[in-house]
């Protein structure tokens, strides 16, 4: 029997079944933005990042980057975007600015959660912060290029649905309209991957991921993938903004709810590396299970809470402060108003120097997120290994007072199980090894030494 995913996926990405699109003007209405079928994209890419891709709507980098110039042209633009912390607020500008670039791609169907006048609705297949965005600005309708089926050849389909291997064909193109204008993010790989489970095993989708990723995947990076999108959002949100990777996000998949809703809420205080987020992920579990409480206990310690909450009355103090110690806007306006009565340069000055501010603020949240990071992590190494925390404060005290000179250096067993220590040191010339042999025996005499190695 002929396996009809093997021959549809091949005929897919050796041309033989080819892409004809109608350019056409849509009315915008007839655009079902709630149909999210095809979306890989994350909601949060910004348009300020110029290797966005397509839906940058490839303004000019200039353009998309300078603020002012942008805020300029929203005058027309859906006040719910008229901030350029909004991903959409460049693309709006753009769009409302020099018009549409990059057609989005679409479909019509008659089956769906919305429906046009006529019976059918168009749904999007690449494009959706393009609709959106014209939709911000006031459009009421725009030119898209409308996706047509087409094969040249038969193709064999005993026991085989064609709306599948439409599908498939739809599914290759919008994760491949986005995989070769930029590197896809992880969850954007994982969004894809899920989309073409729904059509092919897992072995032809790492085998044809080049074609469709424009990245090589393995079986096992394939399920990974299919695993983590099939976790909650808020992992997906955690992932989206940095804040933790694909290896330890997978750790938490058997959670319980209120466990990795703990776990969302610490590591959205905190920004750490790969490997000390596996490390707090480990003694948290292990901690959990030792002292027979649950991860939420855990993590909503007083010692935690301290930690990852310490700063946050003070920032709002800080920023109440702040507000206040800025001239109300009437104020500032009636002022230069009887000097000048040039609202928009106090308005422009104003808004600069909210950026400026915006920028430090960013900055010092995240030394301040590394700094809760690196201090949850000893934290729960100390109550996860209290002998051996004990064990590494005296040794770092001792070593502290034994005051080694030049490159000496003395380093314990690996986590003080045995007794062998090891000095190190870096010699050039034999005169320079018999100097470091000098300060060895030297080291010997302090009382100490003897302290450390008993």
């Amino acid at each position: 029997m002929v396996n009809i995913q093997t021959v549809m996926l091949n005929k897919i990405i050796s041309g033989d079944i080819k892409q004809k699109t109608s350019i056409k003007r849509v009315s915008l209405d007839e655009i079902d933005l709630s149909d999210e079928t095809f979306r890989i994209s994350s909601d949060n890419i910004s348009c300020h990042n110029t290797s966005c891709g397509k839906d940058s709507n490839s303004a000019n980098t200039s353009f998309t980057n300078d603020t002012s110039s942008v805020g300029n042209t929203l005058s027309s633009v859906d006040s719910s975007l008229s901030s350029v912390d909004n991903p959409l607020f460049a693309l709006a500008a753009s769009i409302n600015s020099i018009g549409l670039i990059n057609l989005p791609v679409l479909r019509k169907t008659n089956s769906g959660s919305r429906k046009a006048q006529n019976g059918s609705y168009f749904q999007i297949i690449c494009g959706f912060r393009r609709v959106q965005a014209m939709k911000s600005v006031g459009m009421s309708d725009s030119l898209a290029a409308v996706l047509e089926y087409q094969e040249s050849h038969e193709v064999p389909k005993p026991e085989y649905e064609e709306s599948h291997d439409k599908e498939l064909f739809c599914a290759i193109l919008a994760i491949a309209d986005n995989a070769f204008q930029r590197p896809l993010t992880v969850m954007e790989q994982a969004r894809g991957i899920l989309l073409l489970k729904r059509f092919l095993s897992v072995e032809r989708i790492a085998s044809a991921s080049p074609a469709i990723f424009n990245s090589t995947m393995n079986h096992s990076l394939v399920n990974m993938l299919g695993d983590l999108a099939q976790m909650d959002r808020s992992v997906h949100e955690l992932i989206d903004q940095e804040r933790i990777a694909m290896g330890p996000a997978l750790k938490l998949k058997s959670r319980d709810a209120e466990s990795l809703d703990a776990f969302v809420t610490l590591f959205s205080r905190i920004r750490t590396g790969l490997n000390k987020q596996k490390e707090i992920i480990t003694h948290i579990i292990e901690i959990a299970a030792r002292e027979d409480i649950s991860i939420c206990d855990v993590i909503k310690s007083d010692d935690i809470r301290e930690i990852i909450g310490d700063d946050m009355d003070d920032n709002k103090s800080e920023n109440q402060n702040r507000k206040g110690a800025v001239p109300d806007r009437k104020d500032v306006d009636d002022t230069h108003k009887g000097i000048d009565g040039n609202r928009k340069a106090v308005d422009d000055t104003r808004k600069g120097i909210h950026e400026n501010r915006k920028v430090v603020d960013n900055a010092r949240n995240s030394v301040d997120e590394n700094r809760k990071g690196n201090l949850v992590r000893a934290l729960l190494f100390k109550r996860r290994y209290p002998n051996i925390a004990k064990a590494m404060e005296k040794f770092a005290i001792n070593l502290r007072n034994l005051k080694l000179k030049n490159d000496l250096r003395l380093d314990p067993p690996v986590d003080f199980e045995g007794r062998d220590y090891t000095f190190t040191f870096k010699v050039s010339s034999v005169e320079e090894m018999a100097k470091k042999v000098e300060m060895l025996s030297e080291v010997s005499k302090n009382p100490l030494i003897a302290k450390i190695l008993s």
